[in-house]
């Protein structure tokens, strides 16, 4: 059950991830988040790092959490902060 709602949780912050077309920017780069990592459930397990999410035209910070890959072939792809002319944008983490 716990795998299922972890499965699901993901599918939803990618969906949200690709919704609209605009992007939101900010002034000025959030600091890095500090964060102690748990112990992983299961060894199979890997670490989506914390990120942010697009919510009412700005961004909310995401907790990091643990989830089982797609497939055994699938790595994470951390999110990042990037530089435009514009200000900053977050890009999102995504499977590779």
């Amino acid at each position: 059950m716990k795998k299922y709602i972890t499965v699901c949780l993901v599918t939803v912050l990618i969906i949200l991830a690709g919704c609209g077309s605009s992007r939101t920017y900010v002034t000025e780069r959030p600091p890095d988040p500090v964060y102690n990592r748990p112990t992983p459930p299961n060894p199979t397990f890997v670490w989506i790092g914390p990120g942010y999410v697009k919510k009412g035209g700005k961004y909310v910070y995401r907790e990091g959490y643990w989830t089982s890959p797609p497939n055994r072939n699938h790595r994470w792809i951390e999110g990042r902060w990037k530089q435009k002319k514009r200000g900053w944008v977050w890009v999102g983490g995504h499977w590779g």
